[in-house]
Order: C-alpha cells, then sequence, then structure tokens
C-alpha cells in the first residue's frame, strides 16, 4: 500500500502520514473543529439571544405604537366629537332663535290683533251709545211736541172747531212721519257702521289665524265682496285665494249668492264664503250651497 504524505505549508516537503501522526493531526483538526462548533454554537446562541432582544423590542416598539395610535384615534375620536356637539349645539341655538323670532312675531301679531279688537269694540259701544242717545232724543223731542200740541189744542179748544183740530192732528202726523224717516235713516246709519265693524273683526280674525296668508284689498268693481284672501304656506308658496263676504242683516237673501259668485268670477279666486249672522232655514251651523 503506498504511504500517504502531506505537504509542509513552510519547507514544501513531503512529509509521511504515520498512524500516530495521523491520529495527532485528527485529534488537533477534531479538538479545532470542536473549538469551532463551540464557539459557532456560542455565536449562535449570542444571534440567538439578540434576536429575541430585537424581537421583545419589536414588540415593545410595536406595542408603543398602538398605545400612541389608539391614545391619538383616542384623541381625535374626542376632537370630532366636540366639533360635533358644538355644530349640533350651533344648529340648534340657530333653530331655537329662530323659534323665539316667530314667538315674538305671533306675539305681536296677538297683541295688535287684541289693540284691533278693542277698538272694535269700542267702535261698537259708541254706535250703541248714539243708538240709545238718539232714540232717547226723538222721544223726548215726540213728548215735547206732544206736550206743545196738547197745550195749544186746550188753549184754542174754545176759538177753533174741527177744521183746525184736523190740522193739528196732520200735523201731529206729519211730526211722526219725519220723527219715523229720521229714526229711519238713523237705523241705516247705523247697520252701516255694523257691516263696516263686522268688517274689520272678519279681517282681525282672519289675521290672526291665518298669519302666513296675504289680506289684500277687493278689486275696483267688486262690490259685494269685503275681504281678499290669498293662502300661502310658511315658504311663501301660493295655495289659492278665498273672497269673503260679510253680512250683518235681518233677513237673509239667495241673491248674495248670485251676486258673490260673480264677483269670484271677476276676481278670480277659488273660494267665496259667506259670513252672515242670518243663515238659510236649512243651514244650522255652516254649509255649502250653489257653489258658496
Amino acid at each position: 500500500m503506498e504511504e500517504q504524505t502531506i505537504i509542509c505549508p513552510n519547507c514544501k516537503k513531503d512529509i509521511p502520514l504515520t498512524e500516530v501522526l495521523t491520529h495527532q493531526i485528527r485529534e488537533k483538526v477534531k479538538s479545532e473543529l470542536g473549538i469551532e462548533v463551540k464557539k459557532k454554537e456560542k455565536d449562535l446562541e449570542r444571534r440567538e439571544a439578540e434576536l429575541i432582544e430585537k424581537v421583545k423590542t419589536v414588540e415593545n416598539s410595536q406595542k408603543n405604537i398602538d398605545e400612541e395610535v389608539n391614545k391619538k384615534l383616542e384623541t381625535e375620536k374626542q376632537a370630532l366629537f366636540k366639533k360635533a356637539t358644538q355644530e349640533a349645539e350651533g344648529r340648534v341655538s340657530l333653530e331655537l332663535r329662530d323659534l323665539k323670532g316667530q314667538i315674538q312675531e305671533k306675539d305681536k301679531k296677538i297683541e295688535e290683533s287684541g289693540e284691533k279688537e278693542l277698538e272694535l269694540r269700542k267702535k261698537q259701544r259708541e254706535i250703541e251709545t248714539r243708538e240709545k242717545s238718539l232714540e232717547l232724543d226723538m222721544a223726548r223731542k215726540l213728548d215735547n211736541e206732544r206736550k206743545k200740541i196738547e197745550e195749544e189744542t186746550s188753549k184754542r179748544i174754545s176759538e177753533e172747531q174741527g177744521l183746525k183740530l184736523l190740522e193739528r192732528e196732520k200735523t201731529i202726523a206729519g211730526l211722526k212721519k219725519q220723527i219715523d224717516e229720521l229714526k229711519r235713516k238713523s237705523e241705516v246709519g247705523s247697520q252701516q257702521l255694523q257691516g263696516e265693524v263686522q268688517e274689520l273683526d272678519l279681517e282681525s280674525f282672519l289675521q290672526e289665524h291665518f298669519i302666513y296668508d296675504e289680506l289684500r284689498p277687493v278689486p275696483k268693481g267688486i262690490r259685494g265682496a269685503d275681504v281678499l284672501q290669498k293662502i300661502s304656506t310658511k315658504n311663501e308658496i301660493d295655495c289659492g285665494s278665498i273672497l269673503w263676504e260679510s253680512k250683518r242683516t235681518r233677513n237673509w237673501s239667495e241673491g248674495w249668492i248670485t251676486k258673490l259668485k260673480e264677483d269670484q268670477r271677476e276676481a278670480k279666486t277659488d273660494i267665496a264664503v259667506i259670513v252672515s249672522d242670518i243663515l238659510p232655514k236649512d243651514v244650522s251651523n255652516a254649509g255649502f250651497r250653489n257653489g258658496v
């Protein structure tokens, strides 16, 4: 068997490998390899420890990041909640101011309506007082005239005969006729005033209960109607119109309906309404009659 050799790294000579030398080299290599292995194992353990430490550091960093993110999210959430709360409070405050303004406007209209009603009642009391005063004056004048006539008749009864007496009676009849005419004119004037009062009362009632509607004067040429009501929503959307006529008489007339329908066509309104103290016999409170 050929002897194995190795080359010296220094002198470059072949050195024979005996069994003992081979064993020694093997042991030395084994020892060196063991040292190297242990070194590598320690190095691996060190690297593993460093890796574990890095993992812990990363985990801690992730935990810190999560905590920071949660803090930021909570801060942002509180900021958004605060902003939303402020916006909501702003909207509520605006709505409250608007509602307060509406209430103040309505209170003002109610106060104005109350003042109008007081003024109407005052006018009506003045009318009633004038009527009573006029009736009393008429009664006093009639009594005075009768007393004068009776006194004159008594004084001249012996001097004047039947013809004069007839003349006196005719004078009395003429005076009565004049008094009746004056009384009739007074009643007509009173009825006109009462009609105007009722018309104002109707307009005040409509203005009080329909605050978004517009009450316009009746166009020229429409003499029967009293109030023209333009119906609108809160947002000023036109919804139609009503023509109102107020009546305060002793008797109902079917001619009112025909006249008001003509006025309705002339004014081009959607609905026509008659408000009257006296109603037809077949109407107890409110009703629909021939389109009115």
